[in-house]
């Protein structure tokens, strides 16, 4: 037994309110799949993800001048601190079994070791990408734990997500301007 519009309603109203309604996913459904969708289901993540990487190679050859360089090696006195922050390598609740978290070790070691000693002078951009580099298996990097779709996955360079958040977090507590940032999906 279906519910009958009111008669006091406007004619217009009372019209839309009789018509069958259609959910949004049954009309998604009724379309056919674009090719961006079809896409993602034929074409390999690694290969959408270097599409993207190669669009940005142009933009990062005009933009290295404005970048902030790893300077060489030398003891400074660095005795102001604007920031200082701590984050825990194993966390607590979070098994990602030993292998995994190994590789996490490991993948931080490495990016930090290609950080330190970087100075931002005034006007330069820090890009932690500039610095580190793509994280593969013939730079040291090694399979670690990763968020894809809001899932945990394993892959070369897991885990050096840690350091790009204390960075982040180290910036806005030293009062840097945030120019770009990509996060997590469980951010």
């Amino acid at each position: 037994m279906g519910l009958s519009t009111p008669s006091h309603l406007p004619a217009r109203l009372r019209q839309a309110l009789e018509r069958p309604r259609t959910t949004p996913r049954a009309i998604v459904q009724s379309r056919a799949p674009s090719l961006r969708q079809l896409a993602r289901h034929v074409v390999p993540r690694s290969v959408r993800v270097e599409r993207v990487r190669m669009k940005r190679y142009p933009w990062w050859a005009l933009e290295h001048p404005l970048m902030a360089a790893q300077q060489p090696r030398v003891e400074a006195d660095f005795s102001h601190i604007l920031a200082a922050r701590a984050s825990r390598m194993r966390r607590a609740g979070v098994d990602v079994g030993d292998a995994m978290q190994r590789g996490k070790e490991t993948n931080v070691r490495q990016g930090v070791r290609r950080l330190h000693g970087a100075l931002i002078h005034p006007g330069q951009v820090f890009s932690y990408h500039h610095l580190v580099g793509r994280p593969s298996l013939r730079r040291g990097f090694v399979p670690g734990p990763e968020l894809h779709n809001q899932a945990l996955s394993s892959g070369v360079g897991g885990g050096c997500c840690q350091i790009t958040n204390m960075l982040y977090q180290l910036g806005l507590l030293a009062g840097l301007e945030i120019v770009e940032r990509h996060r997590h999906s469980l951010d």
